[in-house]
């Protein structure tokens, strides 16, 4: 279910913002992203254009994990999607946990630049005062963005 404001029950939550909607929004929203704490994430998914450079991003993420000896896995899966003018919009989605794997590619303009939508799925024990921190913080940026519950 999608909702536009803030509900609070037992599930987990998430949120997901689509660079379509933007311009330069994604500096607030990686902001918003690295101050979760990493124990309040289940997922993080990213899904970038095809025109990345997808060895270097597998090779700053391997070496990121090793780095920060960070317990955490990525995955990098493809997506086909029709587009409103029947054209294949190919995307690659990279998902991970730990939020500091969103440094690297925050470090990265060439990987700032391609991407198209993130998602932030919560941990389901999270507590209702900690989402809606989050979600005021989401909302006081003025980006919209999908909440899900």
């Amino acid at each position: 279910m999608i909702r536009n404001d803030f509900v609070s029950n037992s599930s987990s939550s998430s949120f997901m913002v689509d660079k379509k909607e933007h311009g330069a929004w994604f500096s607030q929203l990686i902001n918003i992203i690295r101050g979760i704490q990493t124990e309040y994430v289940q997922n993080i998914n990213i899904w970038f254009d095809n025109k990345i450079d997808i060895l270097s991003l597998l090779y700053n993420l391997k070496d990121s994990v090793q780095r920060y000896k960070c317990d955490d896995w990525f995955n990098i899966g493809f997506q086909r999607k029709l587009t409103d003018t029947n054209d294949i919009n190919d995307l690659i989605i990279l998902g991970f946990q730990t939020v500091n794997l969103i440094n690297i590619i925050r470090s990265k303009e060439d990987f700032m630049n391609h991407i198209m939508c993130i998602r932030v799925d919560l941990d389901y024990d999270l507590g209702s005062a900690i989402e809606q921190k989050i979600y005021k913080q989401l909302k006081d940026t003025g980006l919209k963005f999908e909440w899900y519950r």
